[in-house]
């Protein structure tokens, strides 16, 4: 995670780690001695260096959703968070700090599916658990996969969905594959995935109770 900013003088902060950073980078900060929080939406951690708490904003510009749900756990307290761990970027410009967390494993119900999913429409439903319903024979899959011009780059809608969806691939592997950038794999998913539902190529599929004859 890197810092974007402390919320203080950046020159004050610097001159209160050079002699940490000389004796061993990185540098951990035990786990009393930070904690994690919010401030005006941004993610920020408090940290005691040289006798002093410091308040630095991280920067979380490129982060995933994932991502911030899981640092919202450890703000929250529901995730367990262990040694902060800093380190100086390049030419001391940049700080950069790193810390092991433990967070709470979801329930899933017998199919496999977490909790909430099978109330969520088909555009609601996270790729990851849209692929996880799709296994669980929930939620349909077409066996020709369509392709949508509106969607852009028309050549890989195909490769990517089935990919992603069937063969299990992570998008990191999509895009090296292909090489695109990882995020320009989600967003060739995302787009396919909202005008497949759309179009009811893929949608749920009632449990076999409800079915009459």
């Amino acid at each position: 995670m890197q810092v974007a900013e402390p919320i203080a003088a950046w020159q004050e902060l610097c001159v209160a780690l050079e002699e940490s950073w000389s004796q061993a980078v990185p540098w951990p900060i035990h786990d009393r001695s930070w904690m994690a929080t919010t401030a005006e939406g941004h993610p920020v951690v408090r940290v005691s260096i040289a006798g002093r708490w410091w308040t630095l904003r991280l920067n979380d510009a490129e982060w995933s959703g994932s991502r911030r749900a899981a640092y919202q756990k450890i703000a929250s307290g529901k995730a367990v968070a262990g040694d902060l761990l800093l380190s100086p970027g390049e030419n001391h410009e940049r700080i950069v700090c790193k810390t092991v967390a433990w967070l709470p494993r979801c329930q899933k119900d017998p199919d496999g599916l977490r909790p909430g999913i099978r109330k969520q429409s088909i555009e609601q439903i996270s790729n990851h658990d849209l692929r996880d319903a799709i296994r669980a024979n929930w939620v349909s899959f077409p066996a020709q996969v369509p392709t949508f011009p509106s969607c852009g780059w028309q050549d890989l809608q195909r490769q990517v969905a089935q990919l992603y969806f069937v063969l299990g691939w992570s998008l990191t592997s999509i895009a090296a594959r292909y090489g695109l950038a990882r995020q320009r794999a989600r967003g060739i998913l995302d787009a396919w995935k909202l005008r497949a539902a759309r179009a009811g190529y893929i949608q749920h599929i009632p449990p076999a109770d409800s079915v009459r004859n």
